[in-house]
């Protein structure tokens, strides 16, 4: 299949990274050999490698500058890869996959990059889990997922530590946010099973909430603060 790619729909994205758009309006035609790739999903890099993939078919090209025909990068049903709705690429920490895939391997921010490579392969597991539910004893199912609450908290860690934005008023305030209600929904959960009264579902319910998101900001200003 024939695709033609305007370099002018792909300046926006090339312009927000900060790579030059020397003939921007050049147009290419990338070809593919699955007549069945429409390119739905589009992005690049700094250095021109544009990446796309399709909704009706979940590889992932990859096309090299100067190339004129888009090469298979990851194919459908890896790590059960079976539609691509939108991709990103950035080339602005220049990480290998690796770094994305083993914890501790990032050059940028280690401890706070483990963090959230962790929480995204445990996520992936607990996915896992749940393509396999009818395989597993209900007991054990629930279980696993208790680990949720570790995901949760590994993601939040990894925003406040790693996020570019996690020392603006907006961002702590969406962690004040979510922390708050979390905390808030868990205690209110818990006393309801318990058949607490009303007036400790309610009490105990807004401290919780109050103390989640004034330990969250200590420490989003403090120990966890992005250096």
């Amino acid at each position: 299949m024939r695709l033609t790619i305007s370099y002018s729909l792909l300046s926006f994205v090339v312009l927000a990274s900060g790579a030059p758009v020397a003939g921007a309006q050049e147009r290419t035609e990338i070809t593919t050999s699955d007549s069945a790739v429409g390119p739905e999903n589009l992005t690049s890099t700094r250095d021109g490698t544009v990446y796309f993939g399709s909704m009706t078919k979940a590889n992932i090209y990859r096309v090299t500058p100067g190339a004129s025909r888009a090469e298979p990068w990851i194919l459908a049903s890896t790590a059960g890869l079976t539609r691509v709705l939108g991709l990103l690429a950035d080339g602005y920490l220049g990480l290998p996959l690796s770094a994305l895939l083993v914890p501790g391997l990032s050059s940028y921010r280690p401890l706070a990059t483990a963090l959230g490579v962790v929480g995204a392969e445990l996520l992936l597991a607990l996915a896992v889990t749940n393509r396999l539910r009818r395989r597993l004893a209900y007991a054990t199912w629930r279980r696993l997922h208790m680990l949720n609450f570790a995901v949760w908290i590994l993601a939040l860690a990894h925003g406040i530590t790693a996020g570019t934005d996690s020392d603006t008023s907006w961002a702590i305030t969406v962690y004040l946010l979510a922390s708050g209600s979390v905390a808030g929904a868990c205690v209110w959960r818990l006393l309801r099973v318990y058949r607490a009264p009303a007036w400790a579902i309610a009490i105990w319910t807004g401290t919780a909430s109050i103390v989640a998101a004034e330990l969250v900001l200590a420490l989003a200003v403090g120990p966890l603060a992005r250096p």
